[in-house]
């Protein structure tokens, strides 16, 4: 149970530390007045609303939690057949294609 509470705990702060980076970028752009370009904003967005599930999650998770569990299998919650790992891996795509455009936007402008 130990590695999965460490688990839990490394998502939680990877998925904090993305939501704080993507609005940092996002408000960034607000600050100098730049516009960023749709799938930037879309990317980032859909990242930060899957971070939210899955930070909301994790107290769910972690009472469901048993000694032989794969937390990664589990639903995010009981009434919501999402698996963790669906919705983490979502996040990262969605971040890092958001990344990428955001890189194509600037070096085009």
């Amino acid at each position: 149970m130990k590695h999965q509470l460490e688990a839990i705990k490394l998502l939680k702060d990877w998925s904090t530390w993305l939501v704080t980076a993507q609005t940092g970028i996002l408000s960034l752009f607000a600050l100098i007045g730049r516009k960023p370009d749709f799938l930037t904003v879309f990317c980032f967005v859909i990242s930060i609303i899957i971070a939210t599930w899955i930070l909301g999650a994790l107290p769910s998770i972690l009472q469901r939690i048993k000694d032989d569990s794969n937390i990664h299998q589990m639903d995010l919650f009981e009434w919501l057949g999402i698996p963790l790992f669906a919705a983490a891996f979502l996040q990262h795509v969605s971040f890092m294609i958001g990344v990428v455009s955001l890189s194509f936007s600037l070096f085009q402008k």
